[in-house]
């Protein structure tokens, strides 16, 4: 009959953070003087569970603020508005969102008469 080889070391966590999992293997091996015999019994294969702690989640963008009033009523004023880096709670501070928080544009460029 066949007989199991040790286990195989576990393999590298399938995840370097959050929930994987590990596996092993081993060969059901039969003594070549015999042409007959069963098989291992049991799985030749194992699985478990591992963690590496919380993955860190990227900041995203919340939603634009209005437009702020013009600075000035002509001849060109700025108004500006902004957004917030939102990070998930509970999460490892990832990357910071990419882009600009605050933007402006001119207004009222009309002459003032």
């Amino acid at each position: 009959d066949g007989t199991w080889s040790h286990w195989s070391k576990w393999t590298s966590c399938s995840h370097t953070c959050g929930h994987g999992s590990e596996m092993r293997h081993r060969t059901c091996e039969f003594d070549p003087s015999f042409d007959y015999g069963n098989d291992c019994t049991g799985s030749a294969n194992e699985t478990r569970h591992c963690f590496f702690g919380e993955c860190p989640a990227d900041g995203s963008w919340g939603d634009w603020t209005t437009w702020t009033t013009c600075s000035k009523t002509c001849n060109g004023g700025v108004q500006s508005r902004n957004r917030d880096c939102v990070f998930p709670e509970g999460n490892i501070r990832g990357s910071d969102c990419v882009g600009d928080g605050e933007v402006a544009r001119i207004c009222n460029t009309h002459l003032c008469s």
